[in-house]
């Protein structure tokens, strides 16, 4: 129950509060737009560039 006690009393501060619901509504924010697809972008163009380029394939990899 630590971790519910600790939640509980981060949520009667108001400015722990405001700053957890900022930080989740941030987070759904960019889940939304992580789905958005980009008018005019190529698939097949972005996955030879990520395949090509050593760093940017990493950044693929973290990202998921």
């Amino acid at each position: 129950m630590n971790v519910v006690e600790a939640l509980a009393s981060a949520i009667r501060l108001p400015e722990l509060r405001n700053k957890i619901l900022f930080t989740g509504g941030i987070l759904v924010i960019f889940r939304i737009f992580a789905n958005v697809a980009i008018p005019g972008a190529s698939h097949t163009a972005l996955a030879n560039l990520f395949s090509s380029q050593p760093l940017l394939g990493l950044l693929d990899l973290f990202s998921g």
